[in-house]
């Protein structure tokens, strides 16, 4: 009698982590979209681009990262996709890209979520969730 309660309870706790979970990476992804719109090419923290002056940094704070840049992210189990989508290809690096005024910009933050509660972590496992944000530079 108490096992389904608990399991009800603990089951509406793994949906309220997931939720805040893609909230934080669509929020994540909104601050790494909004700086790739003005500096699409920026996008590590090489070269000319460091910190906090690329897509990385800007995402890493967001979420919270104590450190910067992709190490902070890698730690913390994100990883952080910049595509352009007018010609489908990934932008990495720093000022390597070609990315043309009017080219959409798709920044994509991923993490691996686990729930805790037992059933249903046995029966899904663990679920990658993805926040996305699309801007097109000016």
């Amino acid at each position: 009698m108490l096992l389904p309660l608990v399991m009800i309870v603990f089951g509406s706790i793994d949906l309220g982590r997931a939720f805040m979970a893609l909230t934080q990476l669509r929020n994540a992804a909104q601050s790494g979209a909004s700086y790739a719109r003005s500096f699409p090419t920026q996008v590590s923290n090489t070269g000319n681009c460091v910190d906090p002056n690329n897509v990385l940094f800007q995402v890493a704070q967001e979420q919270g990262a104590n450190s910067s840049g992709s190490g902070a992210l890698t730690a913390l189990g994100y990883t952080v996709t910049v595509t352009d989508q007018t010609t489908s290809s990934t932008v990495t690096g720093c000022q390597t890209a070609t990315v043309k005024s009017g080219d959409e910009v798709q920044v994509m933050v991923a993490k691996t979520f686990r729930p805790i509660t037992w059933p249903l972590s046995s029966l899904i496992g663990t679920v990658t969730l993805h926040g996305t944000s699309q801007v097109v530079v000016p």
